[in-house]
């Protein structure tokens, strides 16, 4: 596979790890509906059944937060710099992407491992890290 294909797939399956998982906490259910971390004390732990609460990165989209379009900067670089690298062709701007494109892709890699980090990673923040290895 050339270079330029790995970086496409790589793309886009950064992309489509936004849509995944990103992590997983394990909840209680109470009888009345309620969510709970853990069974309160001197609760019946028959009446509260366990669930697996799945968290997305854009799971509460506000476009006023500047920490969601970190998160969409963080998935969504490689489709730019990919169309900035065709428009450029050779030359000096080829170059300086030459050089950004590891330090973007360690920076989305952390965001997506430490935003991970909140709970029991899942498959979505496996794909993401793994497209920014590719």
């Amino acid at each position: 596979m050339s270079t330029q294909r790995a970086k496409v797939l790589a793309a886009f399956l950064l992309l489509a790890s936004l849509a995944l998982p990103q992590y997983t906490c394990a909840r209680f259910r109470a009888p009345d509906g309620g969510v709970w971390g853990q069974i309160p004390p001197g609760a019946d732990t028959s009446q509260y059944r366990p669930f697996t609460e799945r968290h997305y990165a854009l799971e509460n989209f506000n476009a006023m937060n500047v920490v969601m379009w970190l998160t969409v900067l963080a998935f969504g670089w490689p489709l730019v710099v990919l169309g900035v690298r065709r428009r450029a062709g050779k030359g000096r701007m080829s170059a300086v992407l030459w050089w950004l494109e590891p330090l973007l892709a360690a920076g989305s890699g952390y965001f997506i491992f430490a935003f991970s980090g909140l709970g029991t990673r899942a498959i979505g923040a496996y794909a993401g890290m793994g497209a920014c290895r590719l």
